[in-house]
């Protein structure tokens, strides 16, 4: 056992109910949640069955008590639910271990102050749709996908998915501020002698700029050789038009499959169909030629330790921490 979780006062941060159990031949400690439990499986294999998936096979302790690997997965209510989904290229125990590289990436060799909790696997709504998109300089066919919680547009990328920053707020200006701002992403930096238009026109264009600048997080000003400039903010990520380099391919997302699921274990979208169709719009002329709502899976671990505790997310398909969906679960899983 580590010598700082050998001192009294370290038992005093552990959750209650919970107890730190080590072993003199691994020489790991682990944190065991210690609470009845009653089995109808008298210390029998626990087989559970999932649509799409191999059977997985659970010990139970000859008490009947389920493992340590089941205290760390979430129990759910007897009816499911079908969705169409990504299958996860991660089981448990690898999602695991991607966490448990993190906590040493984190902490250094601090490994042992922090513990796996619990492990879940959860779905996450994307919306899907194939368009002809009659841009201004060409019409092309794409596939689209867009963030069934906040409706930024998704990118694949090497960290792995990736999303716009921006998007959605676009939704909340009004046609005048959209074209000034794509204007900007297209000339940034611009300055307002670029602003071309008869006196009337620029009062207007002042105007437009100044209910940008008052808006959080879009567009500042700033000034070189007496000229004012024009440009976003920093986190701002938003395509001016819409192609195949700005948005995922379709190549890009894994076949889905039809699964039967607990509802508990899906997250409900927040963008509608309507919603979607609308920000697409903003880029240009589209014509939809279908749509769909598909679950893209994720691994969530929670991690504790005397000061608390936070989650991790892991991609199921990719293999990598996505934070961006790790701040979204958090918020609706714990």
């Amino acid at each position: 056992m580590p010598e700082d979780l050998k001192e009294p006062d370290s038992l005093k941060g552990l959750p209650e109910g919970s107890a730190l159990t080590a072993d003199k031949e691994i020489k790991r400690a682990f944190i065991t949640s210690i609470r009845p439990r009653l089995s109808q499986h008298e210390g029998r294999e626990r087989v559970t069955k999932s649509s799409g998936e191999e059977p997985i096979t659970e010990p139970l302790e000859p008490n009947g008590s389920l493992t340590d690997k089941e205290e760390r997965t979430q129990e759910y209510s007897k009816e499911k639910e079908e969705i169409l989904a990504v299958p996860s290229k991660l089981n448990l125990e690898e999602a695991e271990e991607i966490a448990e590289s993190k906590i040493n990436k984190v902490l250094g060799v601090l490994w042992s102050t922090e513990n796996i909790r619990k492990t879940s696997k959860y779905y996450y709504p994307i919306w899907n749709a194939l368009i002809d998109y009659h841009g201004e300089e060409e019409s092309i066919n794409l596939r689209a996908h867009l963030d069934g919680l906040t409706g930024e547009l998704i990118r694949a990328s090497n960290q792995g998915l990736k999303r716009t920053n921006g998007v959605r707020t676009l939704l909340d200006l009004t046609s005048p501020q959209i074209d000034l701002l794509l204007k900007i992403l297209q000339n940034e930096p611009l300055s307002y002698e670029e602003l071309e238009g008869s006196p009337t026109e620029k009062s207007n264009i002042k105007k437009v700029v100044k209910s940008l600048v008052e808006k959080e997080d879009l567009v500042r000003i700033s000034k070189r050789k007496e000229k004012r400039l024009l440009r976003t903010k920093e986190k701002i990520d938003i395509p001016t038009k819409l192609s195949e380099k700005s948005l995922m391919r379709a190549e890009d997302m894994p076949e889905k499959e039809t699964k039967l699921i607990f509802p508990e274990k899906k997250l409900d979208r927040v963008i509608t169909e309507e919603k979607m169709l609308e920000t697409l719009e903003l880029f240009g002329d589209i014509e939809m030629i279908e749509i769909e709502l598909f679950y893209y899976p994720y691994w969530v671990i929670e991690l504790v330790s005397g000061e608390g505790s936070r989650i991790l997310t892991i991609d199921g398909v990719l293999r990598k921490q996505d934070e961006y969906a790790e701040n979204m679960l958090r918020r609706r899983v714990f």
